[in-house]
């Protein structure tokens, strides 16, 4: 297919685009395969804790392997290998039907080598395409937009698979996947062949050496913790063993976005290019608190209560993460030669959050324990709070 030639402004319209077409999926990947495992396994904790390991571990390994890669060449070849890998990860959903949990190592190596193969290539368009100066307004839209398929696709795949079921409606993802691999043709890569080859001992020389550049790369041991790791896992839980349906989970899910996304256009309107650390650090504090009340007055209130309170708040310190991670690569406080390794390095903290987090999820799971359980989701919460206090220390560089 010929690549049509888009301006810089079409470009970032593009990335918005297929980020919004990756909220989508991660909606239905993300809370609906959590309650399929409950409905589908009777050790669905210690089940996901294993699934969630095995790809996060190859999300690791492969984001080096993947940096090596694409630093010189074959960006978006790479991105469209992620997209078609993401397709037969869902494909496989499909085709296992209620035997997933018996085929849960080969689910989870589809998975970790989607992920692995998507992200990097996607961040480093990201970089690139981004400049410093419009990143609070980019993130601010591409939050808006995820936040707006938050609050309707929850309701309209929670009804869709309480009338048919959880197969069917993967086949619908199927199609959105179709869709990226076409938007990825209007992506023109940058020309970076002339940058040296790629070297992570130059690279974590640099990152150790700069203060900024080291704290931003290990908070991400603490997002893997709290976003995308078990504390998602384990609050999906809560909502869905309160209410017991996909729809009642899609209405949670989609009443907590819409607050968030009111959120973050107050965020993006009164702190583009002001400071944000007294916010972070009080937005940080909140989550642990909610769930705290959930732990001691357990009831569908408590739990709602914390679901607000992680989406609205944990979601302002995502965003002011995601400012910093993207505005710090793209300043002086990185090469531009290690740029590539910067993004590697970062994945792989993350990786090792979520692997941490799960791991300690499947301890818990094993022991049957609900004081360890309590035990966790509190230190899950406290990860908020210590990502907030790390990145109150770094500079948005507008």
């Amino acid at each position: 297919m010929r690549r049509i030639k888009l301006s810089p402004r079409g470009e970032i319209n593009v990335l918005i685009a297929i980020s919004a077409l990756k909220r989508i999926m991660n909606v239905f990947l993300g809370p609906f395969l959590t309650a399929y495992f409950i409905k589908t396994s009777a050790e669905s904790l210690a089940d996901l804790s294993v699934y969630h390991m095995v790809s996060y571990f190859l999300f690791l390994v492969g984001a080096l392997a993947v940096g090596r890669i694409i630093k010189r060449r074959f960006q978006v070849g790479m991105f469209r290998i992620g997209v078609i890998t993401s397709f037969i990860y869902i494909l496989s959903i499909i085709y296992f039907r209620e035997k997933l949990t018996d085929h849960l190592f080969l689910v989870s190596v589809l998975s970790g080598i989607s992920i692995a193969t998507y992200w990097e290539a996607f961040n480093m368009f990201s970089l690139e395409k981004v400049k410093n100066a419009e990143r609070t307004d980019y993130t601010v839209r591409s939050s808006n937009i995820g936040s707006i398929i938050g609050i309707l696709c929850p309701i309209l795949l929670g009804s869709f698979i309480t009338v048919t079921d959880f197969e069917t409606t993967a086949v619908i993802m199927l199609f959105f996947s179709f869709l990226q691999v076409l938007c990825s043709f209007l992506l023109s890569p940058e020309d970076v062949s002339d940058l040296p080859p790629f070297s992570l001992k130059r690279a974590m020389k640099e990152i150790c050496g700069n203060r900024e550049a080291f704290d931003t790369v290990m908070s991400e041991i603490f997002t893997g913790f709290s976003y995308g790791g078990a504390l998602d896992t384990l609050t999906t839980v809560l909502v869905y063993n309160a209410f017991k349906t996909d729809l009642k989970l899609g209405f949670v899910n989609s009443a907590t976005t819409v607050l968030a996304m009111i959120a973050v256009r107050l965020y993006g309107r009164f702190f583009r290019g002001k400071s944000d650390k007294k916010l972070l650090l009080i937005c940080g504090a909140v989550p642990t608190l909610s769930v705290l009340a959930v732990i001691f007055m357990k009831c569908g209130a408590t739990v709602i209560i914390n679901q607000f309170c992680f989406s609205i708040f944990s979601g302002i310190v995502n965003v002011g993460r995601e400012i910093r991670l993207f505005n710090v690569a793209n300043s002086g406080v990185i090469d531009v030669r290690d740029r590539c390794e910067f993004f590697a390095l970062r994945e792989v903290t993350l990786s090792l959050g979520r692997i941490l987090s799960f791991g300690l999820m499947l301890a818990a799971a094993l022991s049957g324990s609900a004081l360890l359980l309590n035990g966790l989701l509190i230190l899950m919460a406290l990860a908020v709070s210590g990502l907030a206090v790390i990145l109150a220390r770094v500079n948005k560089y507008e």
